[in-house]
């Protein structure tokens, strides 16, 4: 058997360099921070749960910086910048305050916590933000390559509805379908085929929330994104009278079979976004 050099065994090894930058010890203001998320970074074993996440993450290697200084929060999901942009935001100078990224690594600032949740920044939310700030990559540069994934998301969502539920094509506000729909129908979907917490709990805050809980569940897990079968009943309606449901129920009128094969392509096309995110993204710095 071969014996690998020192040198090749470090190039397996997937390397996350975990970094507080700033005035962590200033108790008196958060800077953008919510208080349990600075307690969870100010924790030897808060880091340590996050660094182990992120090291068991195969093929990609993650350098995290958390920013907490004054007006750093001001600057937030902006996606890839280029070095003259953190200097002049931030006040950090690339090979100095800041490694220059190897090709194969993926770097993010964090400069706060500010989602309108506030959900304490745990090795799951910060898998969760690292989309937003991938997402906000093509969005700030209008870089539109990223519709092709999402259209084909929305083509599988509408064809759920469609051919598995005999949803009618039109209805008041649209068609139902797109995973940007907010539309009672299109969360009870996507609350029953996911298999993650805020999914489970009935907790999804927006529909369009879905695909980076998703993709933090495909990230930490190595690409192991799961959906549960399609849902045997859906309502067109959350609210209740009397503890009573209101609204009417479309039901599954296929095998169980073939609606897995209907999200067998949804995973599929998940999956391809998500590898575009990250494979457009790596030797790059983004601010999330």
């Amino acid at each position: 058997m071969k014996r690998l050099s020192q040198i090749e065994l470090l190039r397996e090894m997937p390397l996350t360099n975990l970094k507080k930058i700033g005035k962590w010890d200033d108790k008196k203001n958060r800077h953008g921070y919510d208080k349990q998320s600075v307690g969870i970074l100010n924790s030897p074993a808060g880091l340590k749960k996050i660094e182990q996440k992120f090291n068991n993450i195969r093929d990609i290697d993650f350098n995290l910086y958390f920013v907490k200084k004054p007006n750093a929060s001001k600057v937030s999901e902006l996606g890839v910048v280029s070095p003259e942009q953190v200097t002049n935001m931030l006040g950090l100078k690339w090979g100095e305050d800041l490694p220059v990224p190897e090709d194969h690594e993926i770097t993010v600032l964090f400069t706060a916590n500010a989602a309108a949740e506030r959900t304490p920044l745990t090795a799951w939310t910060i898998a969760h933000r690292i989309g937003h700030a991938f997402a906000a990559t093509f969005r700030e540069s209008g870089d539109k390559s990223i519709n092709f994934y999402i259209n084909d998301i929305n083509k599988i969502l509408k064809s759920i509805f469609e051919d598995c539920y005999d949803f009618p094509r039109p209805i008041d506000s649209g068609r139902v379908g797109s995973i940007y729909d907010n539309n009672p129908l299109v969360r009870n979907l996507l609350e029953g085929i996911g298999t993650f917490r805020s999914a489970r709990m009935k907790k999804l805050p927006r529909t369009g929330e879905f695909i980076y809980e998703c993709f933090a569940q495909y990230l930490l897990s190595n690409g192991d994104l799961k959906f549960n079968s399609l849902p045997n009943r859906l309502l067109d309606s959350n609210r209740k009278a009397w503890g009573n449901e209101v609204g009417r129920g479309y039901r599954l009128t296929v095998e169980p079979n073939i609606g897995d094969d209907y999200l067998y392509d949804l995973k599929n096309s998940f999956e391809q976004l998500f590898y575009y995110y990250l494979e457009s993204h790596k030797g790059t710095v983004s601010i999330m």
